[in-house]
């Protein structure tokens, strides 16, 4: 729907909108397949269980309680 949204925006006569729309569509596009289809999952495989390390700290804030040696272990096998 934004595309179609930034696609009209962009068939329209004024100059300074068609730049802008032109931007934000092709900055959505990068998002989308660089950062949320390439960079993330990478991220996610090579930081492995470290992804799911919480402090004690934000524990405490979240109420879950225990101390974080108590936390299941996320360690590949």
């Amino acid at each position: 729907m934004l595309v179609l949204a930034f696609a009209s925006l962009a068939s329209g006569p004024i100059v300074t909108v068609k730049v802008i729309a032109t931007g934000l569509g092709a900055g959505i596009l990068l998002d989308a397949t660089v950062t949320r289809a390439l960079l993330v999952p990478a991220l996610v495989e090579l930081f492995g269980a470290a992804n799911w390390w919480l402090p004690r700290w934000a524990a405490r804030a979240l109420r879950m309680g225990g101390e974080p040696s108590q936390a299941p272990s996320f360690t590949r096998t």
